[in-house]
């Protein structure tokens, strides 16, 4: 696991690097209109993503 997580911090300038979010989910979550408004506080739910054209 310290391998895994050590190369997504290597040198960041030259690769792209957009955190450890659930991009999955907010899809799944926005495709099948699933309310999401619990997950809003969880820090790895890209929960404003989501719901950019609501707002």
């Amino acid at each position: 696991m310290k391998e895994f997580h050590n190369t997504s911090i290597v040198n960041i300038r030259s690769q792209i690097f957009s955190g450890y979010w659930s991009f999955e989910g907010g899809a799944i979550a926005k495709i099948l209109n699933l309310d999401d408004s619990t997950l809003g506080d969880t820090p790895y739910y890209p929960y404003d993503m989501v719901h950019y054209r609501e707002k």
